[in-house]
C-alpha cells in the first residue's frame, strides 16, 4: 500500500475513533472541511506542520 494511503486511512481512522466528523476535525485544525476530506481520499497531502498537529492532536508520533 503506497504511503499516501497509509496515511489517508490513519487519519480518517484516528478521527472515528475519536468520535470526530470532518467538520470537527477541521475545526479544531482550522482548516476546511474540504482539507480533511481530500487528505482523507488521498487528494492532497497535509503540509509538514499540519502532520505535526494531528499527531499532537491525537496523541501520536508523526511517524504513526
Amino acid at each position: 500500500m503506497p504511503i499516501t494511503s497509509v496515511l489517508s486511512e490513519r487519519i480518517r481512522l484516528m478521527r472515528e475513533a475519536n468520535g470526530m466528523t470532518q467538520v470537527d476535525l477541521a475545526r479544531d485544525l482550522f482548516v476546511s472541511k474540504q482539507s480533511v476530506c481530500n487528505w482523507e481520499n488521498d487528494n492532497i497531502l497535509p503540509s509538514v506542520e499540519m502532520l505535526i498537529k494531528l499527531a499532537d492532536r491525537f496523541g501520536v508520533t508523526t511517524d504513526y
